[in-house]
């Protein structure tokens, strides 16, 4: 009887042993299918996706707003290299239907539009993407007479509207310094920064010069050798110049930003930069055509 037992357990060690690597197998399988889903959840969620604005840091840097690669439903705000590394990124809820990004020696700035609807304007630090302050925007009201919502000097900002108004916000802190509503002009074209200086101009009468302590001048439009050439983009062309304006054609451009002596551009996904003397390419993918003038 004793050896029958034996016999019968021998038998059964074979079917004990192979269950071993079966229930091994099937444990590394889960393991491969979760680290692989994980995986593609946390790529989904990288900003690769469509470039909707630009804001130039230097000729190496650039600020980028963008979609994620697979999950659409966060807008990134990030700085990337030429190279087309990302340096940081940062998901945002939402930002506003006209998408201003800003920089200042130290900040990254944007216009976003928080969880409850709120717009605000938010500060990241440049070098890390940490967030560093907010200011509420007023609500809307009637609508802004500046061509622009934000504007950046040394060591203010300016958020303008709405209707005339202008508020100065001091870059270290967050804090608003003053709130002003310039008379004139009636009918701004640009706005100009030199300094802490904010120049709010027309054609044809007199600009109105926000400092950073809120202080109001007006003063004469500037003489044209005194602005800077105006850029523009006609589909895949970029021109640029005040009387002999000179034009590349850029296939594939969608949007650019003019910097110091230089302009990157982008495409769907592409970052490249360009010599703002004569646009050729510095770096990046794309291929300019001739410069012509017009």
């Amino acid at each position: 009887m004793t050896e029958m037992t034996t016999q019968a357990s021998d038998a059964q060690e074979p079917k004990h042993r192979s269950g071993k690597p079966l229930a091994c197998g099937m444990l590394l399988l889960i393991l491969v299918g979760v680290s692989f889903a994980l995986s593609m959840w946390f790529w989904g969620r990288e900003p690769h996706g469509p470039i909707e604005s630009l804001s130039v840091i230097d000729d190496t840097r650039v600020v980028v707003l963008r979609k994620g690669f697979e999950e659409r439903g966060y807008t990134h705000l990030g700085v990337w290299t030429a190279a087309g590394d990302m340096l940081w990124s940062e998901a945002l809820f939402g930002v506003q239907e006209d998408p201003e990004i800003s920089v200042s020696d130290e900040l990254v700035l944007a216009l976003v539009t928080e969880a409850r609807g709120n717009p605000a304007l938010h500060a990241f630090d440049m070098e890390t993407g940490e967030f560093r302050w907010k200011v509420q925007q007023e609500p809307e009201g009637e609508p802004s007479v500046w061509r622009r919502t934000l504007a950046v000097g040394d060591t203010v900002a300016w958020l303008m509207g709405p209707g005339r108004t202008v508020r100065v916000i001091e870059l270290a802190t967050g804090e608003v310094r003053a709130t002003v509503e310039p008379e004139e002009p009636s009918d701004p074209l640009y706005v100009q920064v030199s300094g802490d200086r904010l120049q709010l101009v027309a054609v044809g009468t007199r600009s109105a010069v926000v400092d950073a302590r809120g202080a109001v001048e007006l003063v004469d439009y500037p003489d044209a050798d005194e602005r800077p050439a105006p850029m523009l983009r006609e589909g895949e062309e970029l021109c640029f110049g005040h009387e002999s304006v000179q034009c590349r054609r850029v296939p594939g451009l969608l949007g650019y930003a003019r910097g110091d002596g230089v302009v990157w551009v982008h495409g769907e996904t592409e970052l490249g930069v360009l010599d703002a003397t004569d646009l050729s390419v510095i770096s990046g993918p794309f291929q300019v055509g001739e410069l012509t003038e017009r």
